[in-house]
């Protein structure tokens, strides 16, 4: 399981270097799909996908809204 938590973490870091020039709709929809794929799949909880995504991305504007939509629930 940690090896499908590191490569959900990899695709959280490059969405977030997308972020720029994908509008809010566009990523949230990304995001959802990805984050709700990886949940379903391995049974790991919002807050611990957050923390190892958190502990791995760049600080940014768009890598704290990431973090906080995954923490929040909304994807």
């Amino acid at each position: 399981m940690a090896e499908s938590l590191d490569e959900a973490v990899k695709l959280l870091i490059l969405l977030s270097h997308r972020a720029a020039v994908l509008d809010d709709t566009r990523l949230n929809g990304r995001l959802d799909a990805l984050v709700n794929s990886y949940l379903a799949g391995f049974g790991t909880n919002r807050e611990q996908l957050a923390k190892a995504f958190s502990e791995k991305a760049p600080a940014t504007t768009a890598s704290e809204r990431i973090r906080g939509r995954i923490e929040r629930g909304d994807a």
